[in-house]
């Protein structure tokens, strides 16, 4: 399939997707569709959060958000590098709350106060030492350091930077960001929380070319549990890798959650990566992120109460002779899979859209898989546009007291 192909397809698929309305009723809108006992059938508001610039529910029932159909500018995306995020991101980029504090390695000075005049230098000496924060037992570590909660640390210029960053342990009360300076200017390759809440990374670029992780979040037997984490707004790229054996070596994960709950990923985009996101857990929102070129899975997931709302996800990359990947997959080594109250929705899957990258490294691909078995239960798959090349489109199995409506599923090459 050419790119215009694509996009004519993409197009076509919302025209039919916009025929049929995504209201639970037919294209002629005169029959209501059955929808099973437990299932919310009201699909004609928008999806809980959609809309909304925090991604937060609030029941207003404004209408759908459009499906992000790309345009004839959009064709070339990822031939002169990363692709543009999808519409409506950066998220919440220019509000920025409590007292502003700065971390700049070229001027500063860890003893300094971290204002903007005299920044910080080292932002691990800032998260170890200078945040006002509880273990989780509530017990106070580093009382009376400057940072407090809803503070917001600006990390100044692109090189310099700790590259690995551990927040380990350091429970706040509101969120307490991480964020750029300029959007995309500072450089890490690896963010680590165990056992921490209420923290936000926020316009970062992660480079990371190790095979490793670039943004990990995970319960601690000893720190505690993971929770409220936003990581939005971030891009994750392994480089500019144009061959298997560098994909197969240097391609990292770029968000893989263990065990955290309440987390938002939101607005990032991914280009050449190994797995996107490995997100298994519960309360997880992932909204509006775009990923191009990933050599693994797009996302490996389970749980419940999770939302797939809005992203974009373009071309695998082909490892090996028996090598497929799934854009999404609700397995992660759990069987029996009990995941419960999924939502997955307005989203769009394309492979083989650009030709950015040599034919022999274009992958077969799957697109909404759940194989293991179940029960999974509430689980309302609706409003998605997919082109597989791989030998299931939209399979669940042992799947029951759900709702699969108004998906658009292409195969073939």
């Amino acid at each position: 399939m050419t790119k215009i192909q694509a996009w004519i397809f993409m197009a076509t698929a919302a025209a039919l997707l916009a025929a049929c309305g995504g209201n639970g009723k037919n294209k002629d809108g005169d029959e209501e569709v059955d929808v099973p006992d437990g299932v919310d059938a009201d699909t004609s508001a928008e999806p809980d959060g959609a809309g909304d610039p925090d991604g937060v529910a609030d029941g207003d029932g404004t209408a759908d958000p459009e499906l992000d159909v790309p345009t004839e500018a959009d064709l070339d995306a990822g031939e002169d590098g990363p692709p543009p995020p999808p519409p409506g991101c950066p998220v919440g980029f220019d509000t920025d709350t409590g007292t502003l504090f700065y971390v700049d390695p070229a001027t500063g000075d860890d003893a300094n106060d971290g204002s903007e005049a005299h920044p910080w230098r080292s932002i691990q000496h800032v998260v170890e030492n200078l945040v006002d924060c509880t273990d989780q037992d509530g017990v106070p570590l580093n009382e009376g350091a400057p940072v407090k909660s809803g503070d917001t640390i600006f990390l100044v210029g692109a090189e310099g930077h700790d590259q690995t960053v551990e927040i380990t342990g350091c429970y706040n009360t509101d969120y307490v960001k991480i964020k750029a300076l300029v959007l995309h200017e500072p450089r890490v390759a690896f963010v680590h929380m165990r056992g921490s809440a209420y923290w936000r990374i926020e316009g970062l670029t992660f480079f990371n070319d190790s095979g490793g992780t670039m943004f990990r979040a995970e319960d601690h037997d000893v720190r505690g549990e993971a929770h409220h984490i936003e990581f939005m707004n971030n891009h994750l790229t392994s480089g500019e890798l144009m061959a298997a054996d560098e994909f197969e070596n240097q391609a990292s994960t770029g968000v893989w959650l263990l065990g955290a709950d309440h987390v938002t990923v939101q607005c990032n985009t991914f280009y050449k990566v190994g797995q996107a996101m490995t997100v298994p857990g519960e309360y997880i929102d992932i909204l509006d992120n775009r990923v191009e070129f990933f050599a693994k899975d797009g996302i490996a997931s389970s749980g419940a109460h999770n939302r797939y709302l809005r992203n974009v996800f373009f071309d695998a990359v082909k490892q090996n002779d028996t090598d497929h990947d799934d854009f999404y997959q609700n397995h992660m080594g759990a069987n029996p899979d009990t995941s419960t109250d999924l939502e997955i929705a307005y989203n769009v899957f394309m492979n083989r859209y650009s030709d950015a990258l040599p034919f022999d490294l274009q992958g077969p691909t799957q697109c909404l898989c759940a194989f293991e078995e179940g029960p999974k239960t509430n689980i309302r798959v609706y409003t998605n546009v997919c082109k597989p090349d791989h030998y299931h489109g939209n399979t669940w199995g042992a799947t029951h007291d759900s709702l699969f409506i108004n998906n658009t599923v292409v195969g073939g090459t």
